[in-house]
C-alpha cells in the first residue's frame, strides 16, 4: 500500500467525530449476509446517519438470527414498512438495500475510547387516513 503521510497535528485533527446521542434520519448504504461468531445468520447494515446541521456519520449495525435478538429484527423492519419479511421470517440484505428511517444513536464509553452505537430503530406513527368520502364539496372553486 502506497499513500502520502500527512503531518502528525493534522491527524490529530481528523480524529473520529462522535454523533451526541439522540434520534437521527438514517438510510441504509450497505447489507451483507454474513455469519456471526455464534455461528447464526447475521446481516450486516452499513448505516448513513444523517444530523440535522448536514452532517453525515457512518454507522453499522447486526441484525443477528437468535432468539434473544429477534426483537431488533423486528424492530428494524418495523421501522423501515418491511414487517412482512419478519412475519414471513425471511429477510435478506436485499430487502434491507436503500431502506430509511429514523434511529436511536447512544454513544458508548470503553477505556476512554467512544464509539456511536446503535440503540433502536424508531417506528413512526401513521400518518392520519385521508378522507376518501365520494362526496363532492361544490364550495370549492375549482
Amino acid at each position: 500500500m502506497k499513500f502520502t503521510p500527512l503531518p502528525e497535528d493534522e491527524l490529530k485533527q481528523n480524529d473520529y467525530d462522535i454523533l451526541p446521542a439522540g434520534t437521527y434520519d438514517f438510510e441504509v448504504l450497505d447489507a451483507k449476509e454474513k455469519t456471526a461468531k455464534s455461528g447464526n445468520d447475521m446481516i450486516e447494515l452499513t448505516l448513513n446517519v444523517f444530523e440535522s446541521k448536514g452532517k453525515n456519520y457512518r454507522m453499522w449495525d447486526y441484525l443477528v438470527a437468535t432468539p434473544k435478538a429477534q426483537f431488533k429484527i423486528l424492530n428494524f423492519c418495523e421501522a423501515v414498512g418491511i414487517k412482512d419479511k419478519f412475519l414471513a421470517g425471511n429477510l435478506t440484505a436485499f430487502d434491507c438495500l436503500k431502506k430509511t428511517g429514523l434511529v436511536k444513536v447512544k454513544v458508548e464509553t470503553q477505556d476512554n475510547d467512544s464509539r456511536n452505537v446503535v440503540k433502536s430503530y424508531v417506528v413512526s406513527k401513521p400518518l392520519l387516513p385521508l378522507n376518501n368520502s365520494t362526496e363532492k364539496d361544490d364550495d370549492i372553486p375549482f
